[in-house]
């Protein structure tokens, strides 16, 4: 998330050469327009433009992950953390186990 959040960041990063990649072969959902945070917010409106409203239902609430790439490591960063807490299991009953 911090590679993609600053500019300077993102380009230096490998991210940026994944980008250009994929719009080098003209796949742009997972290139700069997707990956770039100056210029990924802009797929939650319409036509790019905040006043037309959103490009689809709920583009800017509960689909962001869909549409830039900062959001959907954020997403997947939460489900990583919130499914560790649910799924933890101590690990002193299998030491008790093995001793």
């Amino acid at each position: 998330m911090d590679i993609l959040g600053q500019k300077h960041n993102y380009e230096n990063s490998r991210w940026k050469l994944a980008a250009n990649y994929f719009d080098r072969k003209n796949i742009r959902f997972l290139g700069n327009y997707f990956w770039d945070n100056s210029v990924a917010w802009k797929n939650k409106w319409k036509d790019s433009d905040p006043k037309k409203g959103e490009a689809f239902f709920g583009s800017s609430t509960i689909f962001t992950p869909c549409v830039d790439g900062w959001h959907l490591v954020k997403f997947i960063w939460l489900v990583d953390v919130f499914s560790a807490v649910i799924l933890f299991e101590s690990f002193r009953a299998v030491f008790l186990l093995i001793c």
